[in-house]
């Protein structure tokens, strides 16, 4: 896990003053150089420590290098830094048990004094390279961002229309399945009044038919020289004239009952009058082909 960093660390014991301190990870390898005061240190971890380091910490190389990682990079708490003796000491708290925590040596880094200026220049170098490509990234995610709000402005004018024609498409429903309602409601209200008014002829002329129907077996019965009795022949011919009377009774019962009812409604009619209706002119209601002369 490859990284390159410079930042600053704070001195054990001393939080008001700072190490500043370029490390460089490549493969195994990781090398620094550690600015103090006016002081300059340069050194190296090799990848043999890495190892009997990871061994003594019962870790393994990868997550040894992963908190070398985080220790220089996020400078946490749990990390004291300090540097003795031409040593790099950097320190881990581990908690206990109990309340309390105790430090181990995590990693030792032997230090050699260099040239001021060059390192000064080195970690300036590594500072502008980082940059860079910091640089270079926060373009691509602005190019990525803009790209992606163009997509979001795109898809909301896409969704608008998609609202429109479907607000378009439930009027149009909703103004056909009206007028095909409507057009049913007629349809069927001029059915009830056509019914209403041929009921009593299309009653009539079904008995009719079922009578001539009748008339036709009872023909086809004796063409077969069937014997009737004269008692069953008057019961044909009893049948035959109640179910012809039957609807034209039923007709006239109709009849006199709205008869009857516009009478009661004539008579609601002069209740506020002075002049009461006459018993001619009740008759005549009844049956107007009756001349009365009062």
């Amino acid at each position: 896990m490859d990284f390159t960093c410079v930042t600053t660390l704070p001195v054990e014991n001393n939080p008001n003053s700072f190490y500043k301190v370029k490390v460089e990870c490549s493969g195994k390898s990781i090398s620094m150089i550690v600015f103090d005061n006016n002081t300059a240190y340069k050194g190296e971890i090799s990848s043999s420590y890495i190892s009997d380091q990871s061994n003594l910490l019962n870790l393994s190389e990868k997550e040894y290098i992963e908190e070398l990682r985080k220790a220089f990079l996020t400078s946490s708490s749990e990390f004291s830094y300090s540097i003795a003796e031409d040593n790099f000491y950097l320190k881990k708290s581990i908690q206990t048990n109990s309340a309390n925590s105790i430090k181990i040596k995590f990693t030792s880094i032997k230090l050699d004094k260099v040239d001021f200026q060059t390192s000064i220049l080195a970690v300036l170098d590594a500072t502008l390279n980082e940059n860079n490509q910091y640089v270079k990234k926060i373009d691509e995610l602005q190019s990525l961002n803009e790209a992606l709000m163009k997509g979001n402005e795109s898809l909301l004018e896409q969704m608008k229309r998609f609202q429109a024609d479907k607000n378009n498409m439930e009027s149009i429903l909703y103004y056909r399945f009206l007028n095909l309602l409507n057009s049913k409601k007629k349809k069927i209200n001029e059915l009830k009044g056509k019914l209403g008014v041929k009921m009593d002829e299309d009653t009539a002329s079904e008995f009719e038919e079922e009578m001539e129907l009748n008339d036709e077996g009872v023909e086809n019965v004796y063409d077969a020289d069937t014997d009737l009795d004269e008692e069953i022949e008057k019961q044909v011919e009893t049948a035959k004239d109640e179910c012809l009377r039957k609807p034209v009774e039923e007709t006239k019962q109709k009849e006199e009952s709205k008869k009857f009812q516009k009478l009661g409604e004539n008579s609601k009619g002069n209740s506020g009058s002075s002049k009461p209706m006459s018993i001619f002119d009740r008759l005549s209601i009844l049956d107007p082909t009756i001349p009365f002369d009062p």
